[in-house]
């Protein structure tokens, strides 16, 4: 599969539409009815949840949505649940249908690249 693939007026990195990352997170509500999760890629603090980060699969990576958990074995669970339910380009924007596993297998195959925090710093930055 090419990289770079255009979609409904982005670019996306591979065929998927989102790419799904467990990080350590904090939550807090900052008026009724809206949170902010700040993401701990380093160095978190002793009260950190784990987060299933929702990020579009385009250059810089935007924050779709965070979904939070107490143990990271919850979170790992719901990613397995949700990560093959993620739309791709090639199929219009719709689901694959594929277990876990195959679309583990798929993204093996297609070689596709994980999303990587350090590769969205600056050179030299933190």
């Amino acid at each position: 599969m090419k990289n770079n693939l255009e979609y409904e007026g982005h670019l996306y990195n591979d065929d998927r539409i989102f790419v799904l990352y467990i990080a350590r997170c904090t939550e807090r509500e900052v008026e009724p009815g809206y949170l902010e999760h700040v993401i701990h890629h380093t160095n978190p603090p002793t009260n950190y949840m784990w987060g299933v980060v929702t990020y579009r699969n385009t250059a810089r990576y935007p924050c779709m949505g965070v979904r939070t958990f107490y143990d990271k074995e919850a979170a790992q669970k719901y990613l397995r649940k949700v990560e093959p339910s993620t739309p791709l380009v090639s199929l219009n924007g719709r689901e694959s249908g594929m277990t876990y596993d195959e679309f583990v297998d798929w993204k093996n195959q297609q070689a596709f690249k994980e999303y990587d925090y350090k590769k969205m710093y600056s050179a030299g930055g933190k």
